[in-house]
């Protein structure tokens, strides 16, 4: 590689970040692998859909770096014959080292949730007679080919618009000439997820699929919400007339996304509909520690916080557009799209914390702000160079450049504003963990909504019973891959069993000498 080329730092710093996160997020597994509890398989998990989210956005941007190197209209001219192999090879390994972490990501992800969310995974949706409640035989058989019709609906309906999605990037990267408005953006990963979540909701029916399709589906009507508004505001300006009467293809791909985003948008609507009819009918209440109500308050208020914070952001944009025409928050990255995934997490976080609806949906709200905290870091930090750089250009060329102060005290406004949202979606999140460990669910085995499976997840009782009874040199092994537990397990334990055959000898040893000792008293 050519040591002068500066398109390589990015690449290396990007690819260096993720890895230590990767290694790091390793470390902590491989850490823990003989002593663990639901609170730290939990963090694990949430560190790894961290990182899985970080891993699509990166895989994203590169795939896209990659399309546009095939257009020769899109190339900058500066590059040589060379550099633009090298560049493209670039993009091409950087993009499979990012493929290869998402399934590194994904796998503990899937294997370490079943074990820190075992009711979660556990519950099923099934459609049975019950008679106090009035549900007849025949009754529930017409729900459960209702359920299954609608799934398989989405399930096709996604695939499809998945396929639409892929075949209008290709033929857009084709045609040299063309020039789009908008396009589907980041949607179309998470819809190519959302069919694949439907595919094994259709196959084992469990509620933690549906809360996973609720949370992609509002990701995906954000975006496509993003993506309808560039259409707008293009038709309003006058720009859309004028690239889609330039040609018949611009008329045909600026089309095909137009029409493609307002069905990705109704699709996710009616994944969202149908997610969460599904969970809120088939999920029973129980009561809950009056403790609780203080983190709901909390998320609430926080909520609001949000909100007056993400609107004062508006009003500050449009009245620095108004009075000094300022338009470099549009052109630094995707305001709009970070309003409406702000708007759109409060109204759940607040519609979750009200009428006992915590109790089903708080896992929604923890995934969706998961990936509100994941995105708004990513664009924060891609957000920050190009900050620092216009902001150094303006205070050189103050002079020459028409309201340069202005601008300058909008960009350092509106990126303290940015970092206040996201620091409130951690406290949101944070408090949003602490609801779920509060939360009390049923204390009996004989409910049919839960699978009698046994899972090999060793409790907090049970770790430090093992640290009382044990020396670090000399510690039983308490993996969680060494121990299996049936449904009882998820209420607690009355028995604690050790791996190791001399720990159990020693201990019925000192029983038998203090029993001795008692006799001779």
């Amino acid at each position: 590689m050519n040591a002068n080329a500066p398109y390589a730092s990015p690449f290396i710093v990007q690819q260096v970040c993720c890895a230590c996160l990767a290694l790091s997020i390793a470390y902590m597994q491989w850490y823990f692998r003989d002593a663990c509890n639901t609170h730290i398989l939990r963090a694990v998990v949430i560190m790894n859909v961290c990182q899985f989210v970080q891993e699509i956005m990166y895989a994203y941007s590169t795939y896209m770096l990659i399309m546009i190197m095939r257009r020769k209209n899109d190339v900058t001219y500066k590059f040589s014959l060379f550099d633009q192999a090298e560049v493209l090879h670039l993009l091409v390994g950087s993009f499979v080292i990012h493929g290869l972490r998402l399934i590194t990501c994904a796998y503990p992800v899937a294997v370490f949730a079943k074990k820190a969310f075992l009711v979660e995974f556990l519950c099923r949706i099934r459609f049975a007679p019950n008679r106090t409640r009035g549900i007849s035989l025949a009754q529930a058989k017409r729900a459960d080919n209702a359920d299954k019709r609608k799934s398989n609906l989405l399930f096709y309906v996604a695939v499809v618009l998945s396929v639409l999605c892929i075949a209008t990037d290709i033929t857009y990267y084709m045609c040299n000439d063309a020039k789009r408005i908008g396009h589907t953006a980041i949607s179309l990963i998470y819809t190519i997820c959302l069919s694949i979540i439907y595919y094994h909701y259709r196959k084992e029916r469990r509620t933690m699929f549906l809360k996973i399709l609720a949370v992609l589906s509002i990701i995906i009507i954000n975006s496509s919400i993003h993506t309808l508004y560039v259409f707008v505001e293009a038709m309003f300006t006058g720009r859309l007339y004028y690239v889609l009467n330039k040609s018949i293809g611009n008329f045909v791909i600026n089309g095909s996304y137009f029409f493609l985003s307002l069905g990705l948008a109704v699709l996710s609507f009616k994944s969202i509909i149908f997610c969460f009819q599904t969970i809120i009918t088939h999920t029973p209440l129980y009561t809950q520690p009056i403790a609780i109500m203080r983190s709901l308050r909390w998320l609430i208020t926080l909520a609001y916080v949000l909100i007056a914070v993400t609107a004062l952001e508006i009003l500050f944009t449009m009245t620095m557009y108004k009075l000094f025409s300022t338009r470099i928050d549009f052109i630094l990255g995707t305001e709009f799209f970070l309003w409406i995934n702000s708007i759109s997490t409060c109204l759940l976080q607040i519609w979750v914390c009200k009428h006992e609806r915590f109790q089903r949906c708080v896992i929604i709200l923890i995934i969706q702000l998961i990936s509100d905290c994941s995105t708004i870091l990513l664009l924060i930090m891609v957000q920050a160079g190009i900050v620092q750089t216009v902001i150094a250009m303006m205070t050189r060329h103050s002079k020459t450049l028409q309201y340069a102060s202005a601008r300058i005290f909008y960009i350092v406004i509106d990126h303290i504003l940015q970092i206040i949202q996201w620091a409130l979606n951690i406290c949101s999140l944070g408090i949003a963990l602490i609801v779920l460990d509060k939360m009390e669910t049923e204390d009996e085995t004989d409910n049919s909504a839960f699978d009698n499976e046994n899972f090999h997840v060793p409790s907090m009782r049970e770790l430090l019973t093992i640290e009382q009874n044990n020396s670090e040199t000399n510690r039983a092994r308490c993996s969680v891959f060494d121990r299996s537990a049936n449904i009882d397990y998820i209420w607690g334990e009355s028995e604690i069993s050790f791996d190791d055959d001399d720990n159990f000898d020693n201990r019925q040893d000192t029983n038998t000498n203090e029993r001795d000792s008692d006799m001779i008293d």
